[in-house]
């Protein structure tokens, strides 16, 4: 059994950690002398005859006060962590290391299966040496300093699940290689400087259930190939400069499960989504089961008309299409939408009235469709009457309604008494058997219902 590790005990990460007020952050325990199996924030191996330790859970163990000092942490201080060559899992996140990743000590951890190295300070490219640690499932690198292209290396890591690279300085085309991550379940790269296309070899990731490229300067066409990946529960493009002339939307693919959704690209017919939902039912993961649905295509160069077919995506809770070129008319098919909470279609080219079937909309809570070039009486009644805010209205001049202060027109001039009498006797009769036209549409499609 392992009495301890010497070479911890006098890291200068533990002298920082120790030094602080903070009990929270307190390593008390690591005390030479003691079964370092015992120490807090260290896992070891189950094996009874030779443990080893296997995990260190180094996350915020440095205190804001510590990090922000001008001696704070720099990677110098991990070397000695590096020589636990039995380790699979290290996590440093959230402690403000300065300085390049250590590559060549980070190669002798060649049984890693989970790193997470986010919210520090790290700088410089991501190591070549990260590449090497072929057991890696988990790699998160997020929020740090990091710049230089991802490079092609990066398809080594076969057996990875889950890739964060999100908020740093990452440039360059995102690498072919990616599609050789067939074990990949979530891709984040959001808020970096990523450019060209999304590459057609992401077709290849199956397994994939989320990907988040926001925040980037991709451009050129969201690839059609991302309709074929049946596991999507997340899809965040928005704030790019993608284009295409197809929808990402969320397909409920359940009846008696309202919240299992996936998500799909589909094309404006409706027959490719109905092919593309059949097929997307094998296989579908547990847990998408708590995913909630979102659809943020937002702030990229999409210039097509809303198909009718998104009022098919009953699961929907948050749509987001602003600041797009998006043409046409509001789809009455929205109606269906009955779990949307937030929709958002500003800054677009919009046309038409809006319809008064939002009114139905139980859920909506948000809703924006300023400038655009919509017109006619906004609708009142139901949820419309709590969206009342004039900024949700904003630059389409041809609106009207209360919720801006803009009288409509549309009350005919005053006729002649008879000729007014005359009419309305013709109104009636056409009521009755108008209405009988509509009981008997309704008590057909009863019957069909039935």
């Amino acid at each position: 059994m392992i009495k301890s590790m010497p070479f911890l005990s006098s890291n200068p990460l533990i002298r920082a950690t120790n030094a602080s007020n903070d009990p929270f952050f307190s390593l008390d325990s690591w005390k030479p002398g003691l079964d370092c199996c015992l120490w807090h924030r260290v896992n070891c191996s189950s094996g009874s005859d030779s443990r080893v330790v296997v995990g260190l859970s180094l996350k915020s163990l440095v205190s804001i006060l510590v990090a922000s000092n001008s001696k704070a942490l720099t990677t110098s201080m991990l070397k000695p962590l590096f020589h636990i060559k039995s380790l699979k899992m290290l996590s440093i996140s959230s402690n403000g290391i300065r300085g390049e990743i250590p590559g060549n000590e980070l190669a002798n951890l060649s049984n890693l299966v989970h790193l997470d190295m986010m919210q520090n300070n790290f700088s410089g490219l991501v190591p070549p040496q990260v590449f090497q640690l072929r057991n890696l499932q988990f790699l998160d690198t997020g929020s740090n300093l990091l710049n230089g292209n991802l490079s092609h290396e990066v398809g080594s890591l076969q057996k990875l699940k889950i890739l964060r690279l999100d908020e740093n300085f990452l440039g360059g085309s995102m690498p072919e290689e990616i599609g050789k991550l067939r074990e990949l379940s979530e891709l984040s790269l959001r808020q970096n400087i990523f450019t060209g296309g999304i590459p057609s070899s992401i077709m290849n990731l199956m397994k994939l259930e989320k990907l988040d490229l926001r925040s980037n300067c991709l451009s050129m066409e969201i690839p059609s190939t991302i309709g074929g990946l049946s596991n999507l529960t997340c899809l965040a493009l928005s704030d790019n400069k993608l284009t295409r002339d197809t929808y990402v939307g969320m397909i409920e693919t359940s009846n008696t499960i309202p919240s299992m959704l996936e998500v799909l690209t589909f094309s404006i017919e409706f027959n490719d989504l109905i092919v593309n939902w059949k097929n997307s039912k094998q296989g579908l993961s547990s847990h998408s089961l708590i995913i909630s649905s979102f659809l943020d295509l937002s702030k990229n160069q999409l210039s097509v008309e809303i198909p009718v077919s998104l009022g098919k995506l009953k699961g929907l809770k948050l749509l987001n299409i602003s600041h797009n070129n998006i043409l046409g008319q509001i789809p009455s098919s929205f109606d269906s939408l009955e779990s949307m909470e937030s929709r958002d279609l500003s800054h677009n080219k919009l046309s038409g009235l809006i319809p008064p079937t939002l009114a139905n909309l139980n859920q909506l809570s948000t809703l924006d469709l300023s400038n655009n070039m919509l017109k006619g009486k906004i609708p009142l009644g139901g949820q419309m009457n709590t969206m009342a805010d004039p900024a949700s209205y904003a630059n389409n001049s041809g609106l009207c309604g209360m919720q801006i202060y803009v009288a409509c027109q549309d009350q005919e001039s005053p006729q002649p008494r008879a000729q007014q009498e005359q009419e309305e006797d013709d109104n009636d009769k056409w009521f009755v058997w108008e209405g009988v036209g509509i009981g008997y549409s309704i008590g057909f499609f009863l019957t069909v219902g039935i």
